[in-house]
């Protein structure tokens, strides 16, 4: 009977040890997640009309040691009102999707948005804001949808870039938010639980696969191409200077696809639109040493910076030709012939910008 009771006293202690074990294993399982990853306090999305998801208005948040900031208008850009207070306040928002957002692995003080703003300013002598209207994996019917609901807020330049894959339609019915765990709407009980459905079990093939989309028809992507068109046009019409740059992958910096090249170009063209093929410009930082992407498609910290100054050339260069005699010396001459992308597209924005710019003075 002693034997027994023995027994049963060291399987209860086993037992009590690996119980107190896991606990401490998940509690500082838990502390490296939150406090040294900055896991359990994800990026938020929500459902938005006529797109498939955007982040939810009014985040301050820390992931990976970067700090992501979003706007009261689902920006992720420094606090903004809808129109100027300053008459002479230069606004350029740029639109696209994680090229530009640069994901969660940059600080908001690294990306391009966040960079061009005070190239800009020093260049055209004057107050620079800039709005960052993007999300991961945006396609052009999401950010036009965006647009028909908040509009350009008093912009005077509105850069859209968009890669290969942008002008495809998409399936807004697919649900994703709250439903793909890298579309979270609510935060997750744990940071550790978040590194686990989140991180591992995708890279454990644990995870249910997404649904397929439903496939499109030639009238879809149609449809695609001239809601692009006519967004294009409207902000051409409203008096704003719009430039539209196709921006390529890590494996297109030879050539983009000719099929996407013609079909941008045509939208371009017919809305009277500038449109710059960025190809040529980041081949040539590539071989002028900028490790410009992080991956397959998102620029790096040092791709953002030269992104940034690549915009800031295009931009001064178009609303005020002496000015491009400034531009970044490293980047005019590779670009120098993509300025003529769309001759017959004229700017709308010279005049009064030189205006503004002398009565500032």
């Amino acid at each position: 009977m002693r034997l027994r009771h023995h027994s049963d006293r060291t399987a209860g202690g086993r037992w009590w040890a690996l119980l107190l074990a896991a606990a401490v294993a998940m509690i500082g399982g838990e502390f490296v997640c939150r406090y040294v990853l900055g896991l359990g306090d994800p990026l938020l999305m929500r459902e938005g009309v006529g797109y498939r998801y955007i982040c939810k208005p009014g985040q301050n948040l820390f992931r990976f040691g970067n700090h992501v900031f979003i706007n009261r208008w689902s920006m992720r850009s420094a606090p903004i009102e809808l129109e100027k207070t300053d008459p002479y306040e230069f606004r350029v928002m740029l639109v696209g999707d994680s090229v530009l957002f640069g994901m969660t692995l940059l600080d908001q003080s690294e990306i391009a948005s966040s960079r061009l703003g005070p190239i800009l300013s020093e260049r055209l002598g004057r107050r620079v804001q800039t709005m960052n209207v993007s999300a991961s994996s945006w396609a052009v019917g999401d950010q036009v949808s965006y647009l028909d609901e908040f509009g350009t807020f008093d912009a005077d330049v509105v850069v859209w870039v968009i890669n290969s894959g942008d002008l495809a339609p998409q399936d807004s019915n697919l649900r994703v938010v709250g439903v793909d765990p890298s579309y979270p709407s609510t935060p997750p009980p744990f940071a550790l639980w978040e590194a686990i459905s989140r991180y591992l079990l995708p890279r454990l093939y644990l995870r249910a696969p997404p649904r397929p989309q439903r496939s499109f028809t030639l009238e879809d992507r149609q449809a695609v191409h001239e809601r692009f068109c006519r967004k294009l046009a409207e902000l051409r019409t409203a008096g704003v200077e719009v430039m539209v740059l196709l921006y390529p992958s890590s494996e297109q910096t030879d050539g983009l696809p000719a099929a996407f090249v013609k079909q941008a170009k045509d939208a371009c063209d017919r809305s009277g639109v500038w449109m710059v093929n960025l190809t040529a410009c980041i081949r040539s930082g590539i071989e002028g040493g900028v490790p410009f992407y992080y991956d397959e498609i998102n620029a790096s910290v040092e791709g953002n910076s030269y992104l940034a100054r690549l915009i800031a050339d295009i931009i001064t260069s178009r609303i005020e030709p002496p000015l491009h005699q400034r531009c970044d010396p490293s980047l005019s001459s590779p670009c120098g012939d993509l300025h003529h992308e769309n001759p017959a597209a004229e700017s709308v924005l010279s005049p009064r910008c030189c205006s503004d710019r002398s009565a500032s003075g």
